[in-house]
C-alpha cells in the first residue's frame, strides 16, 4: 500500500468513525486522541474484537489496537499532522467548493441514511452514483495534496513527504 493510500485510509477512517471528523478536518478542533483512534479502530473492526473475546486474548487485542493507533498517528504525523491536513482542506475547499460541498453533505446527511442519497444528490445536481463517486474522491485528493504541498506553504515547517514520494 503506497503512502497516499495510507493517508487516504486514515482520513476515511476518521470521517466514518469519528463524530468530530469535519471539525478536525477544518481545523476547528484538534486531531483525535489516542483513545478516540483506538475506538475508531475497534468500531471499524468488530470481528477482531469478538475473536479476541472468544479466544481470551483481550490483552493482546488491546495491545494490537494501541499499536494500530500508533501507526495511524505516525501516518498523520509523517504527512505533517492534522494542522497541515486542515490547511490543505482549507485550500481544497477554496479550489473545489462543489466537491467539498458534496463531501460534507455525504458526511452530514447521507452516511447511515441511504434514503437521503437521492434528495442530497439532487441538491448538487448529481445522480446518486455521481454523488457517491465525488464524495469518495475527496479523501484521496486531500491525501495527495497533503503530501505534495510542503508544510511551509500551509503555515508549518517542511515535512518529509514534500516531494510527493510514496515511500513507507
Amino acid at each position: 500500500m503506497n503512502f497516499v493510500t495510507r493517508v487516504q485510509s486514515a482520513i476515511e477512517l476518521l470521517v466514518k468513525y469519528n463524530p468530530r471528523a469535519l471539525r478536525i478536518l477544518t481545523g476547528e478542533e484538534d486531531g483525535p486522541t489516542v483513545k478516540e483512534v483506538v475506538e475508531m479502530l475497534r468500531v471499524a473492526s468488530p470481528k477482531a474484537e469478538i475473536e479476541a473475546i472468544q479466544t481470551g486474548k483481550i490483552t493482546c487485542e488491546a495491545e494490537s489496537m494501541m499499536i494500530l493507533a500508533e501507526k495511524y498517528n505516525h501516518i498523520i504525523d509523517r504527512v505533517g499532522g492534522w494542522d497541515h491536513i486542515s490547511a490543505v482542506v482549507d485550500l481544497y475547499k477554496k479550489a473545489w467548493p462543489d466537491e467539498w460541498g458534496v463531501f460534507v453533505d455525504n458526511i452530514i446527511w447521507v452516511a447511515g441514511q441511504r434514503n437521503m442519497v437521492e434528495k442530497v444528490a439532487r441538491k448538487h445536481q448529481l445522480s446518486s452514483v455521481g454523488f457517491h463517486s465525488m464524495a469518495r474522491r475527496v479523501p484521496r485528493k486531500i491525501a495527495k495534496k497533503a503530501i505534495q504541498i510542503p508544510r511551509k506553504y500551509t503555515g508549518g515547517v517542511q515535512n518529509d513527504c514534500g516531494n510527493g514520494s510514496q515511500g513507507n
